[in-house]
């Protein structure tokens, strides 16, 4: 594992990210597309509370 990684600074960017989409910007909705292998990306979003609305196959 590089040595930036299992920090934290993803999920502190995201939650930075996700902070500012919902109360700064005031939108109501925030889509965010993974990859399904990519299981720390998934982990973080889960961890903000989103879940999956849709799954499909894509190149």
């Amino acid at each position: 594992m590089p040595d930036w990684q299992g920090q934290g600074l993803m999920s502190e960017a995201s939650s930075a990210v996700t902070d500012f989409w919902f109360e700064t910007l005031g939108r109501p909705v925030l889509q965010v597309p993974k990859a399904i292998a990519n299981e720390r990306s998934r982990r973080i979003s889960e961890r903000q509370a989103m879940r999956i609305i849709e799954r499909c196959e894509r190149d």
